[in-house]
């Protein structure tokens, strides 16, 4: 395989991650959760499910608000299997933005 093959088969795996890989997102709104994954796909709350409280708060020593704790965090997205993968909400935004069709991620923020 010649250099320029394998440079686009790197940028091709990098853009079409395997659904069963673990993959690396960003948590880039809060309470309207939106998770960024790579450069085209964005995942809202009704596309994960997580193991924590991802709205969990940060309060000033008075109890003021003072910002969503996860809010900027990467994110390790495991993806399980579901039968329909599409819910009403997902087909008004006009499904994924990406090549999966029977799989959903899971939200788990790294620290």
């Amino acid at each position: 395989m010649n250099g320029i093959t394998a440079l686009a088969k790197h940028i091709r795996d990098r853009d079409n991650p395997s659904p069963y890989t673990p993959m690396l997102g960003r948590i880039i709104s809060l309470p309207e959760l939106k998770i960024q994954l790579g450069s085209r796909i964005l995942l809202y709350a009704d596309d994960v499910q997580t193991t924590f409280d991802i709205y969990e708060k940060e309060y000033d020593s008075d109890g003021h608000f003072l910002r969503y704790k996860h809010m900027g965090k990467q994110a390790v997205m495991c993806v399980y299997n579901t039968e329909d993968l599409h819910t009403p909400q997902q087909r008004a935004r006009g499904g994924l933005s990406s090549d999966w069709t029977k799989n959903k991620p899971s939200a788990h923020p790294s620290v």
